[in-house]
């Protein structure tokens, strides 16, 4: 029988998106938000040998830690955005959105938590008894988005996967982040 564990966080971020009408949204101008979000992963419950498929812990240390590394308290970009450029001069933090392979793509909180579902996949395929399920991404505390694995592309997924940036990033934190095992009987 499936299972559906889920762990929430927020990080903070800037934006803006590009060519949307002055005269009926503040969102064409820069400004931040604190978004929330929650990660839902799947699991077959008969597979319990310890008590829990994977520690709240871990998914705080693997996905959390990600975002904050890489997200938190930056700007999110589209590629074409001329502020990138300020950002990357100054070595900002700064997160440039991927789907559309390097072409035209606003950081709106569909694609972010496209691209974030994206990350998570990776992040826990290390995990096999996982699966990420979905995620939902707060842009307000009235307004969410939420994404899982369908929600991307064929075209969405080969973009991420050829973009060297983003997949530098998570060979990075993978590479400083190994799967932390949580039963001691397996340590010895």
């Amino acid at each position: 029988m499936r299972q559906l564990i889920t762990r929430k966080g927020k990080f903070d971020f800037g934006h803006r998106v590009l060519n949307h009408r002055k005269d009926l949204n503040k969102c064409c101008n820069a400004h931040g938000h604190t978004a929330l979000w929650e990660l839902t992963l799947s699991f077959e419950s008969q597979e319990l040998e310890f008590g829990y498929i994977v520690d709240f812990g871990e998914i705080k240390r693997q996905f959390d830690g990600f975002v904050q590394e890489f997200l938190d308290h930056g700007w999110i970009s589209n590629p074409l955005d001329s502020l990138l450029t300020y950002f990357q001069k100054e070595s900002l933090k700064c997160w440039v959105m991927s789907l559309n392979g390097g072409e035209d793509c606003n950081p709106s909180c569909e694609n972010i938590c496209k691209e974030l579902i994206y990350v998570s996949m990776k992040l826990f395929e290390r995990y096999p008894k996982l699966r990420v399920y979905e995620l939902k991404l707060y842009e307000t505390a009235s307004s969410f988005v939420t994404s899982d694995l369908q929600s991307l592309s064929a075209q969405e997924i080969a973009n991420l996967d050829s973009n060297e940036i983003i997949q530098g990033k998570i060979r990075e934190w993978i590479s400083k982040n190994p799967v932390m095992e949580y039963d001691e009987r397996k340590l010895s």
